[in-house]
């Protein structure tokens, strides 16, 4: 079953065309990892997927009911964003930050409080934020306050993830964990993810399907192995590299050795 299915879908900035007539799908349980060069449009289609912008024409089927035309609040409840880019209130503490993640399940039809409270407690767990959960959002560190975001968005009891650059600004070792997290919550829920990744190797070894986008264009979809070779990453994104094969984590990688440029190449 599909989560997304994708047909013809163009967006346009003023009279700039930012993305023109895409075509993809995205497949339930699956991670796919959105990646491409800079300004390429991958920012602009997750605010489509995630219905924070609407495009000029297309259509978007979501769970196969046109995502918009859905109430906001059930898409609320299914699907969840975070964004590249997030305000913190001064003082908000991560417990608080995370009750937010309920706020789609409130009212007289929604859930009771306890039910809210064994969520919030569960999504805490899971990201492993529960020993600071009292603690201001501003005075944790990058990963931990990446960690704390999830949580929230894992409170919505969402099927389906969708993150812009989830580890920008983030050092290896949290990079890592945030990976090795959401991997775990897609393996062990169910979750449908789809991400914005600027590290190749990543996108290789943490993801079903990856997209290239560039050029306004979906370039080439599909598991990574036939979506990154030698050729693809040559012209995309412009670099001479080579892959092996990564025996300890079963996945290809990358070893890039320079820039090059050609007609083709951006």
């Amino acid at each position: 079953m599909n989560v997304f299915f994708v047909k013809d879908l163009c967006v346009h900035f003023g009279s700039k065309a930012i993305i023109e007539h895409v075509d993809f799908t995205v497949k339930k349980g699956s991670v796919t990892a959105l990646v491409g060069p800079n300004g390429a449009g991958k920012t602009t289609l997750v605010r489509v997927l995630s219905r924070t912008l609407k495009p000029q024409s297309g259509k978007i089927l979501y769970n196969d009911k046109d995502l918009f035309t859905l109430p906001t609040k059930q898409i609320a409840k299914t699907l969840a964003l975070l964004p590249q880019m997030r305000f913190i209130p001064d003082g908000l503490c991560v417990q608080t930050l995370v009750e937010y993640g309920r706020f789609p399940h409130g009212g007289n039809n929604g859930t009771s409080r306890k039910e809210d409270r064994n969520i919030v407690q569960w999504a805490m767990a899971k990201t492993h934020t529960l020993h600071f959960r009292h603690t201001p959002l501003a005075r944790l560190s990058g990963g931990e306050q990446q960690r704390a975001w999830i949580a929230m968005a894992l409170a919505q009891k969402p099927k389906a993830l969708i993150l812009d650059e989830p580890t920008t600004f983030l050092d290896i070792a949290y990079q890592l964990e945030i990976l090795e997290l959401l991997r775990t919550l897609n393996k062990e829920t169910g979750l449908t993810i789809i991400m914005v990744l600027h590290d190749l190797n990543h996108a290789m070894r943490y993801s079903d399907s990856i997209m290239i986008v560039r050029d306004k264009k979906l370039r080439s979809i599909g598991p990574s192995h036939d979506v990154l070779t030698r050729e693809s990453l040559r012209m995309e994104f412009s670099i001479d590299s080579d892959i092996h094969w990564d025996s300890r984590n079963n996945c290809p990688y990358i070893i890039p050795h320079r820039q090059i440029h050609h007609e083709g190449a951006l």
